[in-house]
């Protein structure tokens, strides 16, 4: 399988719009109040849009055939200023389920880390849902390591 690794372009948002939604529509298993249209209102267009114009971040798509079959979006942050290291975000990737354990995904987070050291960032981080064991297994293989524990609590009633 010849995988293609290239920055977004705009003809590829309503594609990166789709996957993100696949991959919302996949961790509700572990995250039940996801805003499911999100990727498709005018906050999700815009943040896509802004990672794929490079206003806010890069966008990477991965295609097969010149079919697209995942994403990776991720941008610099503002470092936490008790930080001595300039932050990346790994914000979200999703890779069709037919292509996974192919290597799609390990390109994708190749080129954004690639990207990532252009841009002058030391480190990445990505979070990953409580349970989804094959995403933490995935970043682990790629070098990824435990770093802080996020807990949420329900309050509605």
């Amino acid at each position: 399988m010849n995988i293609l690794i290239r920055q977004a372009n705009i003809k590829d948002l309503q594609m990166v719009q789709d996957l993100n939604h696949a991959l919302f529509v996949h961790d509700q298993k572990w995250i039940s109040h996801l805003i499911m249209d999100w990727p498709y209102g005018e906050e999700g267009k815009a943040y896509f849009e802004d990672g794929i114009l490079g206003k806010d971040g890069a966008c990477f798509v991965a295609e097969v055939d010149s079919r697209i079959i995942g994403y990776i979006r991720g941008a610099i942050i503002s470092s936490e200023t008790y930080r001595a290291v300039r932050m990346a975000e790994l914000a979200n990737m999703y890779v069709e389920d037919e292509y996974r354990r192919q290597g799609v995904g390990e390109a994708l987070v190749h080129a954004f880390t690639q990207w990532c050291k252009e841009h002058g960032a030391e480190r990445i981080f990505v979070e990953a849902s409580s349970g989804n064991d094959r995403a933490v297994a995935f970043y682990a293989k790629g070098g990824f390591e435990p770093a802080s524990l996020r807990l949420e609590k329900d309050i509605a009633e």
